[in-house]
């Protein structure tokens, strides 16, 4: 074997020893086991690292490790031997001692390069590569910045090392710091494509998706051939909710290269959020066909399944995800969703008491994430317990979240001040909300909830004074005006309720408050019969959010009940279906523009599902009735008549909801049906 020049010099300027040398060494069953006492042997260190290393290349790990052991021994002020033997023990999997040895060689020298990087490489690999927590990961993380700290000032040019370290520093949140080893390193290396598209990651992540947008556009046309790029943009994209231009990116990163599973898995998240919700089962199917072991697409695959209302495609994906984790709180929490769904409320409390007792620990000491989690459980049981309309046990499981800490506190005494608002006990609402104001005096909801319950017993004048005596010409007024309007249209004072959703337009800080009050408004232009205003309105949230299906659908319906450009009408509401296909009120929406257009089965087929949803509404009776009398059912339309008249007066959540003159023309035409029967049945 030839020894090279350089290899002599990086061992630390070992020799070769004398065969005599190596005879003794080889014949030599002990070494001095205190370093102090061994006076360097080069000669004998260096055969033994030899002999290791052609040991080592021999697939004789074990053996290689022993002489270098020994060739430590003879030298044990070498750094490079310990880094040597550190990274024999990292291809033997030996982690522990890999550590160890790569410790002792930074010790012997600071400067040792492959020391920090194996050093590095060891406490990275111990995160893990997702965000989901793992034990000790913290440390871990510190503990691989120190290293690749160490490795930029010993050299601090290298782009690929201050990636790493910009990398690490954004997954510990140090966004500052990240935020200028990417820069640097795009300095040192304008063309470094991680260094671009982790700069841009990050931005993303700051929620600066308008800079992260303009660095990558600014550096798509010379690199067109880019997949890495591309999936940036896509992420960028995405978290700007411009859905369809992520689906694209990604679709183009995925032509570039289809080895990225998750890019796909992005692609397929992008379509779901943009209500493509076939095409997104579609990618998630092909996603688990290609990795069986992905829990997280079947988990995905079943949420989808529910929302399309396949209840046993989604528990069978459920159970798949289950199989592959067991222990995860997701897919148990999911399953629960879905049994609640279908209304198998035993089922669903079985697995959130499951999930409570899983989660719960003794000594009643809990991090922030276990608090939330506990704290999503004990919310679900109550949300359970009251579809149950079992008041008492929703209102202990309530207690029980209200027990957790102070935040969730505040939570539990708005969900109990709303369960007995819901029941219509007033007295007791009352009662709660004031205990709730004295107890959080800072917390301006439960003012906001005072107002509410004065109204229900009555007093509206008092109501309204209470919310003027909130307004303070800051955000808070956006709630504060809101809160108004509501209680406003419960009274049908739209023209009142119109000028406070106008009062709160100004307030309104982003985005998503935006939206929703323009949505409100658009609602109340429609009641007052502006149709002009609410239609275009509701075009301007429908801008805001392609996807709003609460917009797509009212806009629809508005277009088909009063029977104008009804096809564009039915296309807004089959919409809001596609992105909702179990959502009772679209249902009822698309089955009423059917019955418009004269389509009277496939009418019938969607108010019955509608129904399905929600049994207890008048609107949908009524809509079923006019189906059955424009089919000369007549003994079934009567039926739905007098249905929606029985719910309607029994539930005065439901009339709240319907206009007392369509119940009494539900009413003429249930008179006029009864004496249309009657003379039938006298001829």
């Amino acid at each position: 074997m030839l020894i090279t020049a350089l290899m002599l010099t990086v061992a630390g300027g070992l020799i070769l020893g004398s065969e005599k040398d190596k005879s003794k060494t080889a014949n030599s069953s002990t070494v001095s086991a205190s370093s102090a006492e061994v006076t360097p042997d080069r000669g004998q260190s260096y055969y033994h690292y030899m002999l290791g290393h052609t040991l080592e290349e021999q697939g004789k790990v074990h053996e290689a490790i022993e002489e270098y052991k020994l060739a430590i021994k003879y030298d044990p002020t070498s750094s490079f031997l310990s880094s040597e033997l550190a990274a024999a023990y990292a291809r033997n999997s030996s982690i522990k001692d890999a550590v160890t040895a790569a410790e002792e060689a930074v010790k012997k020298d600071p400067n040792n390069l492959d020391a920090h990087r194996l050093l590095g490489n060891v406490y990275r690999s111990l995160i893990g590569d997702t965000d989901e927590p793992v034990a000790g990961s913290e440390s871990m993380l510190n503990k691989a910045l120190d290293q690749y700290l160490a490795i930029t000032r010993i050299e601090p040019t290298s782009t690929d090392d201050l990636l790493i370290l910009g990398q690490l520093y954004r997954r510990a949140n140090k966004n500052t710091e990240a935020l200028n080893t990417f820069k640097h390193c795009l300095e040192l290396e304008p063309d470094s494509e991680g260094c671009l598209t982790n700069l841009a990651f990050l931005y993303t992540d700051l929620s600066d998706n308008d800079q992260a947008i303009a660095l990558l556009e600014k550096n798509l046309p010379k690199k067109v051939d880019s997949a890495q790029l591309y999936v940036a943009m896509g992420y960028a994209y995405q978290r700007s909710k411009n859905y369809k231009r992520a689906i694209e990116l990604y679709r183009k990163a995925i032509q570039l290269d289809h080895s990225n599973l998750n890019v796909n898995r992005s692609l397929a998240e992008s379509l779901l959020q943009d209500g493509q919700l076939k095409a997104s089962l579609d990618e998630y199917k092909a996603i688990v066909e290609t990795d069986k072991s992905d829990a997280d697409s079947y988990l995905r695959i079943g949420q989808i399944y529910r929302r399309m209302g396949n209840y046993d495609a989604a528990l069978q994906n459920f159970l798949s995800a289950q199989l592959l984790r067991p222990d995860s709180l997701d897919v148990t929490y999911n399953l629960a969703l879905l049994y609640e769904e279908q209304e198998k409320y035993d089922e669903a409390l079985a697995k959130l008491n499951d999930l409570l007792k899983i989660t719960e620990k003794k000594n009643g000491t809990y991090t922030a994430s276990e608090l939330n989690n506990r704290g999503v459980f004990v919310e679900r049981v109550g949300m359970v317990y009251r579809k149950m309309e079992k008041v008492p046990e929703a209102i202990k499981a309530f207690e029980q979240l209200r027990d957790l800490d102070k935040d969730h506190a505040v939570e539990a005494e708005g969900l109990i001040i709303d369960t007995y608002r819901e029941t219509r006990d007033f007295d007791k609402a009352l009662a709660e909300v004031t205990v709730a104001i004295e107890k959080f005096p800072d917390k301006r909801r439960f003012k906001l909830q005072q107002a509410d319950v004065m109204d229900d017993k009555g007093d509206y004048n008092g109501a309204m004074a209470a919310l003027q005596k909130l307004l303070a010409n800051n955000k808070d007024d956006r709630e504060v005006y809101l809160s108004m309007a509501q209680i406003q249209q419960k009274e049908k004072h739209f023209s009142e309720a119109e000028k406070s959703i106008l009062a709160a337009q100004p307030f309104a800080a982003n985005d998503d408050q935006r939206e929703g009050v323009l949505f409100f408004l658009g609602a109340i232009y429609e009641r007052q019969k502006k149709y002009d205003l609410a239609e275009t309105t509701f075009h301007q949230t429908l801008k805001m959010d392609p996807q709003n299906a609460a917009a797509l659908n009212y806009l629809g319906y508005m277009l088909a009940d009063r029977g104008v450009r009804v096809e564009e009408g039915l296309k807004y509401i089959q919409q809001a279906v596609d992105l909702e296909p179990t959502n009772g009120a679209y249902l009822d929406s698309l089955g009423w523009a059917y019955y418009k257009l004269k389509k009277y089965d496939q009418a019938e087929t969607n108010l019955l599902k509608a129904i399905e949803k929600l049994p207890k509404d008048p609107t949908i009776h009524d809509h079923l009735g006019d189906v059955y009398l424009a089919t000369d059912r007549l003994k079934q339309a009567a039926a739905e008549y007098e249905k929606s008249l029985r719910w309607y007066n029994s539930s005065p959540e439901q009339a709240s909801n319907v206009d007392p003159a369509d119940m009494d023309k539900v009413q003429k035409k249930l008179d006029e049906l009864k004496a249309r029967l009657a003379q039938n049945v006298n001829k």
